[in-house]
């Protein structure tokens, strides 16, 4: 189980079914409380940055393709529609 995944466990743990802190603000709070210290953009930026620079050319090649395939699948889905291999349009 992933750390955010456990710390969620254990805040509803601690607090039951409160409606009143079951927002939010408090959870956040709460996070705090646990030294749970937010992740910046910075920092996500950051670790992107450094696992791409991680990858060879081919990986990278590999991915790009990968995301165009998907990309026209996507598009070719949502303009003509699963039965467009039927002549249905």
């Amino acid at each position: 189980m992933g750390k955010m995944k456990e710390l969620h466990t254990r805040y509803l743990e601690e607090h039951g079914d409160n409606e009143h802190l079951d927002d939010e603000y408090h959870y956040e709070e709460w996070l705090k409380s646990q030294g749970y210290k937010p992740v910046t953009m910075e920092e996500t930026q950051s670790q992107h940055d450094a696992w791409w620079d991680s990858l060879t050319d081919e990986q990278k090649q590999k991915l790009y393709e990968e995301a165009e395939a998907a990309e026209q699948e996507r598009i070719d889905n949502e303009l003509w529609g699963p039965n467009k291999r039927y002549g249905v349009i």
